[in-house]
């Protein structure tokens, strides 16, 4: 998650992630290194985050252009 991104300091529930893009966040690594495996909707995204999730590769694609 960029410093610019959309997501940053929302939690899931508040992201188009999964019915725009259809992607689904199985993880996020956090800067520090944590792993959060299984976020649910009230979950923060925060700048720094790494996420890991499944999606086809032009859904993945949109979502790293939009945040960078």
């Amino acid at each position: 998650i960029g410093p610019q991104s959309p997501y940053a300091a929302r939690c899931l529930s508040e992201t188009d992630l999964l019915n725009d893009l259809s992607v689904i966040i199985v993880a996020i690594r956090r800067t520090d290194g944590d792993l959060v495996f299984h976020p649910n909707g009230e979950t923060e995204l925060r700048e720094g985050d790494m996420l890991i999730l499944i999606g086809n590769a032009e859904s993945v694609r949109r979502l790293i252009e939009g945040n960078r």
